[in-house]
C-alpha cells in the first residue's frame, strides 16, 4: 500500500504503524454535472452516481488518501443537495476533508485544473474552498435554484381518441384541447407523425400567460406531500417554502419551441419539482385553473406523474447566512492581526472565503450548461422524444386518477386515494401505448424512495 512519508529506513521515517500523513482541509468543492449516465448523485455502493465518480476521480488524484478511499464517511463526504437520477447540476456543493497538495500535482498548475484530468468531461470542479469546520452544506444553505425546460408542445390538449381526452369530454360540454392543431392531423395518424407535427406548433400568449398563473400559485409555504412519496399530510417535513416561481420567455432550439421554468425554493423533497411541472402542464393542457395547487396543499391524496428527469437543472445551493458569519469572522481576524495579536501564517490560515461565483467563473458554468447540459438535452429530446413519449403515456392512462383536472379546479373523491394517506400500489393501468416511457412510473412511484427522502 502507498504511504505519504519518508521510505522506512530512512533517518527521520515514521514506523510503519504511524506513517506520516499528509495534512487534509475541510473544503467546499463546487461541482457541475451532465447526471444522465449516473443514478443520482449521492453515493450508492455498486451503482454509478456522481458523487462516486468524483470520490474515485479525487482518490486516484492523491486528495484523498489510500487508507480513506475505500470508504466515503472516513472523509465527511456531504453534499447541499441531492438531485435524481438523470437530473443535471450547473453547480453542487460537496463537502469533504481532503489533501490540497496531491504529491503528484504539478507546482504549476491549479488543484482544480488536476482534478478535472481525471473526470470525464460531463463532470467539471469549478472551485474548491476552504471552509469553517463546523460547516455543512445542506444545513447552512439557504435556498436552492432549479430550472425545468420542456418543449412547449406539451402544452397541446390530449390527442382525441385517447383516454384522456374521453374524460375531458365527460367533465365538460366540450373537450376544448387544441382542436385546430388536432383536425389538422391526418386521420389515425401514427405517433411518430404526432411528433413530427408538434415540433412546428407554437404557445399562444394565452396559454403562456395559463402557464404563468399556474406555476405561480405554487409561490408560500405550503403542504407539498401530494408532491412527493411515501409522505403522509401529517408529516411536519412536507411544509416547504417557494419563495419564486417563473416562466421563461418561449425560444426555438432545431425548430422546437421550448420554454423554461425557474424554482427558487428554501428546499425540496424528492421528485418535488417534476411532479410540480407534471402538474402544472396536465392543468394548463386540460384548461383546469391555478385553484386546483391550493387543493393539492390539503389532505386529499391524489396521484402526480413525473416529468421526465431530462429537463431538471440545479442551478445552485446559495449561501447568504453563511457567508454573512465568515465576513465577519474575517473582519474579527483582521482586527486581531492589525492589533498584532495574530501573525500573517495564522491569518491566512484561519481566513475564509464566501461560498460565491465570480464572473470568470459564472462564465465556465454558463458555458458548461449550454454545451454539456442544455445541448445534450436538445439533442436527446430530438433523437428520442423523450417528452412526446412521457406525455403520450400520461394521455392514454386509464383510470379516474386525472379526474381532478376538471373546471371547477376541485378534487372529485374519485380522483382521492385517501385523505392524508401516502401512496401506495397502482390504482389503474395505461392501455398499449405507442413509444412508451418507463420514465413516468404511473401512477405511484413509491417503491423508489423511503419516507422523507429529500432532493435538496
Amino acid at each position: 500500500m502507498r504511504t505519504w512519508g519518508k521510505k522506512e529506513g530512512e533517518e527521520g521515517a515514521a514506523t510503519p504503524d504511524k506513517t506520516e500523513r499528509l495534512p487534509k482541509k475541510k473544503v467546499a468543492v463546487l461541482v457541475g454535472y451532465n447526471g444522465a449516465a449516473y443514478k443520482g448523485s449521492q453515493i450508492n455502493p455498486g451503482i454509478p452516481t456522481l458523487e462516486g465518480a468524483v470520490f474515485q476521480a479525487l482518490a486516484k488524484a492523491g486528495a484523498i488518501s489510500p487508507d480513506n478511499s475505500d470508504d466515503h464517511q472516513k472523509v465527511g463526504l456531504s453534499r447541499a443537495a441531492r438531485t435524481d437520477a438523470g437530473v443535471h447540476a450547473a453547480y453542487n456543493v460537496l463537502s469533504l476533508k481532503m489533501i490540497l497538495s496531491p504529491p503528484d500535482k504539478p507546482a504549476e498548475q491549479p488543484l482544480e485544473d488536476y482534478l478535472n484530468t481525471f473526470l470525464p468531461p460531463t463532470i467539471r470542479i469549478w472551485t474548491i474552498i476552504r471552509v469553517q469546520g463546523s460547516f455543512n452544506p445542506k444545513n447552512l444553505c439557504d435556498q436552492r435554484q432549479y430550472e425545468y425546460t420542456l418543449p412547449t408542445h406539451l402544452f397541446l390538449g390530449p390527442k382525441p381518441g385517447s383516454a384522456l381526452h374521453a374524460q375531458l369530454l365527460k367533465s365538460r360540454a366540450s373537450a376544448k384541447t387544441s382542436p385546430a392543431f388536432w383536425a389538422a392531423q391526418p386521420e389515425g395518424s401514427s405517433f411518430a407523425d404526432d411528433v413530427k407535427a408538434k415540433k412546428g406548433w407554437r404557445v399562444s400568449k394565452p396559454i403562456l400567460e395559463a402557464a404563468r398563473e399556474f406555476v405561480t400559485a405554487y409561490e408560500g409555504s405550503h403542504n407539498y406531500y401530494n408532491f412527493t412519496v411515501g409522505m403522509d399530510f401529517r408529516d411536519r417535513s412536507a411544509q416547504r417554502t417557494m419563495r419564486k416561481l417563473e416562466v421563461s420567455e418561449p425560444f426555438v432550439v432545431d425548430d422546437v419551441e421550448y420554454v423554461s421554468v425557474g424554482f427558487l425554493g428554501q428546499s425540496f423533497m424528492l421528485h418535488q419539482i417534476r411532479k410540480m411541472i407534471a402538474l402544472a402542464i396536465l392543468a394548463v393542457r386540460t384548461s383546469t385553473p391555478a385553484s386546483l395547487v391550493a387543493e393539492t396543499f390539503g389532505p386529499s391524496r391524489i396521484h402526480i406523474p413525473k416529468a421526465p428527469a431530462l429537463g431538471l437543472i440545479l442551478l445552485g445551493p446559495q449561501y447568504g447566512e453563511y457567508n454573512k458569519r465568515v465576513g465577519e469572522s474575517n473582519v474579527k481576524l483582521e482586527e486581531l492581526k492589525a492589533a498584532k495579536r495574530l501573525d500573517e501564517a495564522s491569518f491566512l490560515e484561519q481566513k475564509r472565503d464566501p461560498l460565491a461565483i465570480g464572473e470568470e467563473l459564472d462564465k465556465n458554468i454558463q458555458e458548461f450548461k449550454k454545451e454539456m447540459l442544455l445541448k445534450k438535452l436538445w439533442e436527446q429530446e430530438n433523437q428520442e422524444a423523450t417528452f412526446s413519449k412521457w406525455i403520450n403515456y400520461v394521455d392514454v392512462f386509464v383510470g379516474p386518477d386525472f379526474e381532478y383536472l376538471n373546471p371547477k379546479g376541485v378534487i372529485p373523491a374519485s380522483a382521492s386515494a385517501g385523505k392524508g394517506q401516502s401512496q401506495s400500489g397502482d390504482k389503474g393501468r395505461p392501455a398499449a401505448v405507442e413509444g412508451a416511457n418507463e420514465d413516468v412510473a404511473l401512477p405511484s412511484d413509491d417503491e423508489e424512495t423511503a419516507q422523507g427522502q429529500e432532493e435538496g
